[in-house]
């Protein structure tokens, strides 16, 4: 039976047994012996329970009414969408039924169309059709839409998932933070950072309280841009169908992160770079030299490192980032018998220094002193006497970061001596402030990082 047709009728047998409560009302207080004195005893006890039965009756109805109001509304909301849905041409997909507009085995181009509609060049009313089914795809899959959403036109997603065939160092390190929405407005943002805090001390009775003034300092950052471009033959462009977006999306995009990621690592703070991680002041560095280093030798550093934190911050580090050489050279060492230090089965034995992935890359690959270690090639290997890298502790959580959710893409202006070319822009506007604590990060550097031997 149609549950609205049911409430329907459950309703009306509601009515029925209200219409008979109230009567049972009606005949007790209507009663002739009831009419010049109070309720007997029985009387009493009878409309009690009317009244009773009455008030329940009415709850039960006003329940069943509004669920059915809400069933009926939802009904007529479907009706007016399926009466105004558009009709699609033929071959053409239904949003959330079919296959999407744009995919990598269709002859329709992303970057082709946004071009045209752009533009107003080639085949604009189809491209029209087009972009405008894709946008409404982008609308049911519910995908969050920032102040780079490149003019309306968002990408679809098998071209921002299309990172893997491109060999690129990645942006791990940024991964590994708790990246936030960009404000849609504002240039530079300030973040006031306490210097000097109220001063507690035992006090002798009668005698006045400690009292010691704070003091703040403003921790200014930038909103910068990273950006790409690419010039295309014009040709290959308009005519090259989804392989041009499959080739140059993804490399557009992995480029630009990438070069982000190394500014939030090792950037100077000035424009148009961040100020990374690396170059803080005021962070806790531990120095390591060592002619002939070894993993036994460099294990105090990396507790040295952690315990700082600990002592200054006052809370704990939880993550270490360091190069893929250091990692590998960790893994690859072994004790005075050949054994190895590092293990990589899931029940070690008691004598390993840690445990790990040795052929992971840019996530957690293993942990060290209970800290995991992601692995980023974005941490430079040419510090010191140009061969050294860094390892890095930090307590990522007191690292701000903003970005926009999607990456802007853009077709910037033809240069004028190459008009048979297009030329494609992709970028991401950011903000980051690593130093908001910085003794919540210690760096190992010396020469005892310089470059491993195997």
């Amino acid at each position: 039976m149609d549950f609205i047709q049911y409430l329907r009728d459950r309703i009306s047998e509601l009515r029925s047994e209200r219409d008979a409560a109230h009567s049972a009302v009606t005949d007790v207080l209507a009663a002739p012996t009831a009419e010049s004195r109070d309720l007997n005893e029985t009387e009493a006890a009878a409309f009690a329970e009317a009244r009773d039965h009455l008030a329940e009756v009415d709850t039960q109805m006003a329940d069943l009414e509004a669920r059915l109001d809400e069933l009926v509304a939802i009904e007529q909301r479907h009706a007016e969408a399926a009466a105004s849905r558009p009709t699609l041409p033929a071959g053409e997909g239904v949003i959330g039924a079919e296959a999407r507009t744009y995919r990598p085995d269709r002859n329709h181009s992303f970057l082709a169309d946004l071009y045209a509609t752009s533009f107003r060049t080639g085949d604009v009313a189809g491209a029209e059709a087009r972009m405008g089914r894709h946008n409404q795809e982008v609308a049911v899959e519910h995908r969050d839409i920032g102040v780079a959403a490149m003019a309306g036109a968002v990408p679809p997603q098998y071209l921002v998932d299309q990172f893997a065939p491109v060999a690129r160092a990645g942006r791990p390190f940024l991964n590994s933070l708790n990246a936030m929405d960009l404000p849609p407005e504002g240039v530079s943002f300030t973040v006031p950072r306490g210097t000097t805090g109220s001063a507690g001390a035992m006090t002798a009775e009668a005698a006045a309280f400690n009292e010691q003034d704070m003091a703040n300092t403003d921790l200014t950052s930038t909103v910068n841009l990273v950006t790409a471009a690419q010039d295309i033959s014009r040709t290959l462009f308009m005519r090259g169908g989804p392989v041009v977006d499959q080739v140059i999306f993804p490399d557009l995009f992995a480029a630009s992160e990438v070069a982000l990621n190394a500014s939030a690592v090792n950037g100077n703070g000035t424009a148009p770079q961040h100020r990374g991680i690396l170059q803080v002041a005021g962070i806790n560095a531990v120095t390591y030299t060592d002619a002939s280093p070894t993993v036994a030798e460099a294990w105090p550093k990396l507790a040295d490192a952690i315990q700082r934190i600990n002592s200054a911050r006052f809370m704990p580090g939880n993550v270490i980032y360091m190069h893929p050489r250091r990692w590998g050279w960790i893994t690859a060492a072994v004790d005075t018998s050949g054994r190895p230090l590092f293990e990589f089965s899931t029940t070690p034995p008691q004598s390993v220094i840690g445990l790990g992935q040795a052929a992971e890359y840019g996530q957690v690959v293993g942990t060290l002193q209970g800290l995991p270690v992601i692995t980023d090639a974005s941490i430079p290997t040419t510090l010191g006497g140009g061969t050294e890298d860094v390892i890095c502790v930090a307590r990522s959580f007191d690292i701000l970061y903003w970005e926009d959710d999607l990456l802007q893409f853009t077709f910037e202006q033809v240069p004028a001596t190459a008009p048979g070319q297009v030329r494609l822009a992709a970028g991401r506007f950011s903000l980051f402030t690593p130093g908001r604590y910085p003794t919540s990060i210690s760096t190992i550097s010396g020469t005892g990082l310089a470059a491993p031997t195997f």
